[in-house]
Formats: C-alpha cells, sequence, structure tokens
C-alpha cells in the first residue's frame, strides 16, 4: 500500500496515511478535507545516476568479491562481469546441489581408492609399491581419470 502525506489548508497539521485508493482524508482538528502533498522521491545511488556519490569520502561499499571499497553494487557488478565472472542467480537453483554431488562422488572415490591401497599394503605384508601399483593402475594415471580424482588435497 502507498504511503501519502497529506496537509490541512487551515490549521496546516500534516498527517500520513497509508491508503488503497484516493479517499478524501479529514483533519481532526478543523473537520475539513486535507490536501494530498506530493511525494518526494529519495535520490539513491542506484535508482538514478549511478556514480553521484563518487566525489564524496566516506561513501560506497565494500565489495567482498573484488576485496576493495567500490561505489555502488552497479560498479561492483560491472567490474565483475569485465573479469568474466557469473552472477550466482545465473548459475541456476541447482547447481550448488550439483557441486555438492559431485564433491561427495569424489570424496567417496578417493576413500574407496585409499582404502584399497591401505588393505594392499596389509594384504602384501608393507610392500607400499606392490600396492601402489595394483590400486592405482597404469591405465588410472595415463588416461587422467586418476587426476581428476585426487587433484584436491585429501586427508588419509
Amino acid at each position: 500500500m502507498p504511503l501519502f502525506d497529506f496537509r490541512c489548508p487551515v490549521c496546516g497539521a500534516q498527517v500520513e496515511k497509508f491508503i488503497r485508493k484516493e479517499t478524501e482524508v479529514i483533519c481532526t482538528a478543523c473537520d475539513i478535507s486535507m490536501i494530498k502533498m506530493m511525494p518526494l522521491l529519495a535520490k539513491t545511488s542506484t535508482l538514478w545516476n549511478g556514480g553521484w556519490n563518487s566525489g564524496l569520502d566516506g561513501q560506497g561499499i565494500y565489495s567482498m568479491a573484488l576485496g576493495r571499497k567500490v561505489h555502488s553494487k552497479r560498479e561492483e557488478e560491472k567490474i565483475l562481469n569485465a573479469k568474466g565472472f557469473i552472477s550466482e542467480k545465473e548459475l541456476g537453483s541447482h547447481w550448488w546441489d550439483d557441486q555438492a554431488a559431485k564433491q561427495q562422488a569424489k570424496i567417496a572415490e578417493q576413500d574407496r581408492l585409499t582404502q584399497t591401497y591401505n588393505d594392499k599394503v596389509t594384504e602384501y605384508g608393507g610392500d607400499k609399491i606392490r600396492a601402489m601399483t595394483e590400486t592405482f593402475t597404469t591405465e588410472a594415471c595415463l588416461d587422467g581419470s586418476l587426476h581428476d580424482t585426487f587433484d584436491e588435497k585429501i586427508s588419509i
């Protein structure tokens, strides 16, 4: 609902009212119809001129993405777009879930291979070279699948 200011033409009293449609507002002191006043619009950096506050000290916002202060969210977005970053809202609602699922699958595969290696070390009486060659096959090393699985640090 819009907020309007009304002024009494006789006593000068002012009042703010939430109204849905044009209705008559009556002054409580004079018992006459009040006049609807012209609304004042707020000048903000995002609505009018995006750089209106560029010369003022202490103005602007700190951008966590850029690691520095910028004048407005609009300026931050322009800089990030120029650097090739994509807005989170453009990724889609399922993007984070897909990334989490991929990460969980990678961790499960790392755990499986690590457990296989540890089991083979125990099976072969501490022979780590034999356990390594049987767990991490030449084909997996050459086709890149092993690199894709262990491209991030894991804890054993």
